[in-house]
């Protein structure tokens, strides 16, 4: 991978002022004269780097940056060395510490924002009016705060495998019984049965979060991300704006991949012999290649609060799609499942007469 280039404060050759990433314009651009500078070009080819043991050990370390970190939400924020960062991203925070420590290994790629900050805003009023069970007033009138572009920080694992396993697998069947008085009744039981053999996959681009400010489930939620229109990282695309520092490296996030790849398998071998249930499995899988990216997600981060209780939500900076919590009306819970009780005695009824 080409070297990042080191921008300290990108500053306008027109007006000396320090320059933004511009979302519209897909370049560097002054807020004080609109001069428009375009990114140089480097290496946009995506970058995977083999998984070996110096690998998981050994990195080149990102020493354009330095980390703020937010005494409040505990955030650790990767940001230029030469910038100077008034509040937490995250949070709000105004009292953040700068530290002089190295941030860690540098990113291969990023995916840079198509979403502005606007559009994220109408697409989370789209959203929250979208949700049939939030209160009426909540869907009409949530109004978002503290709304935040962050880059998140995930690893991105690319693998061929071949396994060879051996278990128990269930298949269930139904057996028809009748009573004394001449009534029909079934009962479900289950067929086990062992199977061995050989099975090869193929994986790529599986994300694994290894950030914290974005729960794992909504960080996998957000997915997928536009991988086509990856680029080598440069320093450019972080100009006023900051990147999540990730909090689980690479031979933790490798190891959660892994575990990911034997559930898959198992999910595999399951379909192939049209079983309904796993006993026991026993995978030893050969990882006949094995690749990493680190790479940088634009998201939104922001809350909206409801009767005193927050609410957080996130957007994809790349695509638009929004997830989150959501208050949820009992009385439009209530009276969906009185109507759909209703609805099964109805049929009931109808099929019994």
């Amino acid at each position: 991978m080409e070297d990042a280039k080191s921008t300290d404060i990108i500053k306008c050759t027109n007006c000396n002022a320090s320059m933004r990433f511009s979302i519209k314009d897909h370049a560097l651009k002054c807020p004080h004269c609109g001069h428009v500078q375009q990114i140089e070009k480097g290496n946009d080819n995506l970058v995977r780097r083999e998984i070996t043991n110096s690998a998981l050990t050994e990195h080149e370390p990102w020493i354009e940056n330095v980390i703020f970190r937010c005494n409040f939400c505990n955030a650790d924020i990767d940001a230029d060395k030469n910038g100077i960062m008034k509040k937490c991203p995250f949070c709000g925070n105004p009292n953040i510490l700068r530290t002089e420590e190295i941030p860690g290994i540098k990113p291969d790629s990023l995916i840079p924002y198509t979403v502005t900050k606007e559009s994220a805003l109408d697409l989370f009023r789209k959203w929250i009016h979208s949700k049939i069970y939030a209160p009426g007033k909540c869907r009409r009138s949530a109004t978002a705060e503290n709304i935040s572009s962050v880059y998140s920080p995930v690893w991105s694992f690319t693998a061929r495998t071949q396994s060879r396993y051996n278990g128990v697998l269930g298949e269930d069947y139904t057996e028809t019984h009748t009573d004394s008085k001449g009534n029909t009744y079934t009962t479900t039981h289950t067929r086990w049965y062992h199977v061995s053999g050989n099975i090869s996959a193929d994986y790529t681009d599986v994300f694994i979060p290894s950030g914290k400010l974005i729960p794992k489930k909504m960080a996998h939620k957000l997915e997928p991300y536009p991988m086509k229109k990856a680029v080598g990282y440069r320093q450019e695309y972080l100009a006023d704006r900051a990147a999540e520092h990730y909090s689980r490296d690479l031979n933790t996030c490798f190891n959660e991949f892994k575990s990911y790849v034997y559930s898959d398998l198992c999910q595999r071998i399951k379909r192939k012999y049209g079983a309904d249930h796993i006993r026991e499995m026993n995978i030893d899988t050969n990882y006949v290649t094995k690749y990493f990216n680190y790479i940088l997600l634009p998201n939104y981060i922001a809350n909206f609060w409801y009767k005193e209780k927050n609410y957080n939500f996130y957007v994809n900076g790349a695509t638009g799609e929004v997830v989150g919590r959501y208050p949820i009306s009992a009385w439009k819970v209530m009276f969906t499942a009185a109507a759909v009780t209703a609805a099964i005695i109805l049929i009931a009824d109808f099929l019994w007469s």
